[in-house]
């Protein structure tokens, strides 16, 4: 229970979070024509920030970040739609791209905090390029106590 908030009912109406954890996955390889899953967290929690790097992409329009929540999928577009909406950051679409660089083949992309989930999360990606990526991931979220 939170200090400071007379328990009335006998039980709490905040939700108690425990420390704050860090997962990170690197050099996950997404072979041309599969979806692969780079990041798992299972359990009960809240998200703070998420980070995506993708590298080796030859076409950022045949590339999808994918987003599971407790068996929920969601389909974020491509790269390059999620980079035309570059003016839109900060607003209720959960991820948004920092680095859009079509010479080196190097895309990055952060997710906003404040998602929560019961059962799992996990973060997928959908190469659909002639080329294989390479996807690094981190994010970090506290467990639900």
């Amino acid at each position: 229970m939170a200090k400071g908030y007379p328990d009335f009912f006998g039980f709490s109406v905040f939700m108690q979070y425990g420390s704050f954890q860090r997962k990170a996955e690197d050099l996950n390889l997404v072979e041309d024509g599969d979806t692969e899953t780079v990041l798992t967290i299972s359990g009960k929690g809240k998200i703070y920030f998420g980070q995506l790097t993708l590298s080796g992409i030859d076409s950022p329009d045949l590339v999808t970040p994918i987003i599971t929540i407790d068996g929920s999928v969601f389909s974020l577009g491509t790269l390059f739609y999620l980079h035309s909406l570059g003016d839109m950051k900060g607003s209720a679409f959960p991820v948004s791209v920092f680095v859009y660089d079509a010479v080196y083949n190097v895309y990055a992309l952060s997710m906003e905090g404040g998602i929560t989930f019961v059962d799992s999360f996990s973060i997928a990606i959908e190469n659909n390029d002639d080329l294989d990526c390479t996807v690094d991931a981190a994010i970090g979220w506290s467990e639900v106590i």
